[in-house]
């Protein structure tokens, strides 16, 4: 008789941190510093401000250091960290698995401000992860990384 397991637990960083260099920071106040610009050449009083705090936000998180979570799969549901998806809240899962750059775990959750949770893989085995996973979801296998999200992974954010 083939046993399963009950739970599988591992402890991962909440997101891939890139170290950013005086190159990346500079980059990042050229680009504000003339998008800001523009917004004062156009006079537009809204965008210079919408645009100073994004580029704000933008700094802030990029400096933001992740924090080590534990993710707990189990019966019931999906432990992340602090925050708890019950089954019922989860639509499906998929994988982006591309090592060493992506190993990712998404839940599609009916959430209506974060409908996909990424969680690091880190060194779990995704098969291992989706034997367990498919005895209470379905698995969405066309389903592919945002451009967002793959353009963030390759500004090193």
């Amino acid at each position: 008789m083939l046993q399963t397991k009950k739970e599988i637990s591992w402890d991962t960083l909440e997101f891939e941190h890139h170290e950013k260099g005086p190159r990346w920071y500079i980059t990042l106040v050229i680009i504000g510093i003339a998008m800001l610009l523009y917004a004062l050449w156009m006079r537009d009083v809204t965008q210079f401000l919408i645009l100073f705090i994004i580029l704000f936000a933008t700094y802030l998180f990029a400096r933001r250091k992740p924090r080590t979570i534990t993710i707990t799969l189990t019966g019931t549901g999906i432990e992340v960290g602090e925050v708890r998806y019950p089954f019922s809240r989860i639509k499906n899962f998929w994988f982006v698995y591309e090592p060493p750059h992506a190993k990712l775990l998404y839940l599609t959750t009916s959430d209506f401000l974060i409908a996909d949770v990424p969680i690091e893989l880190d060194k779990q085995d995704p098969n291992e992860i989706r034997e367990f996973l498919i005895k209470y979801l379905p698995e969405d296998q066309e389903k592919k990384e945002s451009f967002v999200d793959q353009l963030m992974r390759r500004l090193r954010f």
